[in-house]
């Protein structure tokens, strides 16, 4: 454990450095934990692997609780277990492309001592993406995150980004996972975020999200607005929640979810609109507007609910199964 308490406490970490609490022969990957209370920069490297003859990879947590720069390395694999998790944990995120000059990218940009540092947690996605192959990673702000780099997991290990404010996919990147989960919190209770955050998600145009067989789930207070969503999985594959907004179509292709092996699962308050193209569908909207999916090829329902007085629409382009105990409620129908 690397770290002190306090509103002065800064921690470096620099190029050189490396932090080792890998297993031998048999065991899981140990705990390491590099925080502060101000400022924290890393850019050494970490490994906290399972043992080679068995074990899981360990558990490593870089934060600031007000500023993190993170441009270093963390492997926590392991060839005979589960791997283990990256957890960073700042105030804000910002996610951009490695060749974005803005950024700070090398140990000599950071000053410990600075009481007027430049940012809040930057990290390039080259780090993140290299995290994300040895590892699961999550990424936890207090108040945003911004995705302005692509993010491509190879290893199908999972993704979780969860804010007390909002978080957004900036126009023509992309996310995937090779087979990992996806899962975005937007509005999480534990953050604090910024006086007047919608607290939503946001995928802008031509950015896309994609889960492999993994599942992709979105959950947010305000609204969610999607542009492409993929998955092969065949269970709840991807799974929609605004618990105090709506669900709404991006507006820039032709289809929003692609799950064609899948379930759509979507709970939301103010109203439903996208272009799908999903094997079934749960879909639930409890408070006002309306319900509009149009699906490109056939779909079984195994609920469709509009609770409000708005209307449901459900255009197919081809059969629309009822499933076996399906709940169908139509306060008005068309």
């Amino acid at each position: 454990r690397v770290g002190q308490k306090g509103a002065e406490s800064r921690v470096w970490v620099g190029e050189d450095a490396l932090m080792m609490a890998d297993a031998t022969h048999h065991g899981d990957g140990g705990d390491v934990l590099v925080w502060s209370d101000s400022n924290t920069g890393f850019y050494g490297q970490i490994s906290s692997r399972g043992g080679q003859y068995g074990g899981d990879g360990g558990f490593v947590e870089v934060s600031g609780k007000e500023n993190l720069w993170f441009g270093g390395t963390v492997n926590t694999s392991a060839e005979l277990g589960e791997y283990g998790h990256l957890l960073l944990d700042p105030h804000d995120i910002t996610i951009t492309e490695n060749t974005d000059a803005s950024v700070v990218l090398n140990a000599t940009d950071f000053d410990a001592f600075d009481d007027t540092p430049l940012a809040d947690a930057t990290m390039t996605n080259a780090s993140l993406n290299a995290a994300l192959n040895n590892g699961n990673v999550s990424l936890l702000a207090n108040n945003d995150i911004h995705i302005n780099g692509d993010i491509n997991g190879t290893n199908g290990h999972n993704l979780i980004l969860t804010a007390g404010g909002s978080i957004d996919l900036l126009s023509g990147k992309s996310v995937s996972t090779s087979g990992g989960n996806i899962q975005l919190t937007a509005g999480d209770a534990g953050g604090s975020p910024d006086g007047g955050n919608g607290r939503a998600i946001t995928l802008n145009t031509g950015s896309d999200m994609s889960a492999g067989g993994g599942e992709i789930h979105l959950t947010a207070v305000g609204n969610i607005t999607v542009t492409q969503l993929q998955s092969t999985n065949n269970g709840n594959a991807v799974n929609l929640t605004s618990s105090g907004g709506a669900i709404l179509d991006g507006g820039d292709v032709s289809t929003d979810v692609l799950a064609s092996s899948g379930t759509l699962v979507i709970d939301a308050i103010s109203g439903i609109n996208l272009d799908i193209q999903v094997a079934s569908l749960d879909a639930e909207n409890s408070t006002s507007g309306v319900i509009t999916l149009n699906e490109t090829d056939s779909v079984s329902v195994n609920k469709l609910s509009n609770a409000s007085a708005g209307n449901i629409e459900l255009l197919a382009g081809g059969d629309v199964g009822i499933a076996n105990g399906s709940q169908i409620v139509l306060a008005n129908a068309s």
